[in-house]
């Protein structure tokens, strides 16, 4: 299971580190592609990841999910995208979703395609100015849900 152990215990997670989660989870998926021998266990952590960030969030069209997804780390509140709080939904989202990357391996290369980032060139950075309204927790809350039901499946035929 998935811990942020530099904070989720305490309850002081960053802004940051509530979305380290997610990363980690697609780091560990890109390395059981590469490393066949470890693939198992990975494949059995992610899942076990998954149904419990799955059961650490709610659906609807302003999904919520907790930071903690064991019982020791329950505790967090549910955010939601709405009041933007991204971080803990968007880790629920990617742990779910890494676990399609048995049918991504034509998409990994030694050039590092899928890195986040387009022909090579680092995602643009905000100049200072104050975060905008994008007005995305509804389009948020539909692919969350789309999403959830697409897990359940999965998890089924595991």
């Amino acid at each position: 299971m998935i811990v942020e152990v530099a904070c989720e215990r305490n309850g002081k997670c960053n802004t940051d580190q509530r979305a380290y989660k997610g990363m980690f989870a697609r780091s560990m998926a890109r390395a059981a592609l590469v490393a066949p021998i470890v693939s198992e266990e990975i494949k059995r952590m992610l899942s076990a990841s998954a149904v419990a960030a799955a059961a650490a969030c709610t659906d609807g069209s302003d999904p919520e999910c907790k930071l903690g997804w064991t019982e020791a780390t329950s505790k967090w509140e549910a955010n939601s995208a709405k009041d933007g709080n991204l971080g803990e939904i968007f880790n629920a989202m990617e742990v779910v979703q890494v676990l399609l990357y048995p049918g991504a391996k034509a998409l990994v290369s030694a050039s590092g395609a899928g890195n986040g980032t387009q022909g090579g060139k680092p995602s643009p950075t905000n100049s200072g100015a104050p975060p905008q309204n994008t007005n995305a927790a509804g389009s948020v809350g539909v692919s969350f849900g789309i999403l959830m039901a697409g897990v359940v499946a999965a998890l089924v035929a595991l």
